[in-house]
């Protein structure tokens, strides 16, 4: 029987997935994958049954290990002029609250991932709010405020969406806008209102 510390090892096995995937997840923050390379990979590192089968997945990331220069960072736009982020917890609890400007087109990508966005002090601007979801095994709450319109077209696949939104009277004509889409496989996904 291997000790742990042998390369064939469970448990040896299971310290490199999570370092690749700590690595991949790196690489996705910092815009050298997109978000479905991110998936595709990640699927691949949790189905590995090889140390080599895992290393692959970083192969081709010849500085994965490397951490950014500072010139290879792009310096973020103000809140203002801030058009699309990136909101990301893989393997964690992340928590977004109380004043902030979210930008017009939030990515929200949680795996394995307790995630709670919670918009009620949030300075929303006129128009549209697009928040597009990818929620892979996450339990995923968003809080909206009263007072807002609230579309909710995300696709549970395996998974349980609750959208309490409909409850109470309805927003005024002219509301902000927010429109939540995308995908929630094998997940917990409440959306809610309460009064901000």
């Amino acid at each position: 029987m291997p000790s742990p510390e042998q390369p064939g090892s469970v448990q040896a096995l299971e310290r490199e997935r999570e370092r690749v995937v700590t690595l991949l997840s790196r690489h996705f923050a910092n815009d050298r994958l997109n978000i479905d390379e991110l998936e595709a990979r990640l699927e691949l590192a949790y189905r590995a049954q090889s140390m080599a089968e895992v290393r692959a997945l970083v192969s081709d990331l010849a500085d994965a290990d490397e951490p950014a220069s500072p010139g290879a960072l792009r310096p973020a736009p103000p809140p203002s002029q801030s058009v699309r982020r990136r909101m990301l917890s893989i393997l964690s609890a992340h928590v977004r609250r109380g004043v902030w400007i979210p930008p017009q087109e939030l990515d929200l990508v949680a795996v394995m991932s307790d995630t709670h966005l919670d918009l009620r002090e949030a300075q929303l601007t006129a128009g549209v709010t697009e928040i597009r979801v990818r929620a892979w095994w996450a339990a995923l709450r968003i809080t909206v405020p009263a007072g807002v319109h609230v579309v909710t077209e995300l696709q549970p696949v395996l998974a349980s969406l609750n959208d309490r939104t409909g409850d109470g009277p309805p927003p005024p004509h002219g509301a902000p806008v927010i429109r939540i889409s995308g995908w929630a496989v094998m997940s917990d996904v409440a959306v809610r209102r309460l009064g901000g």
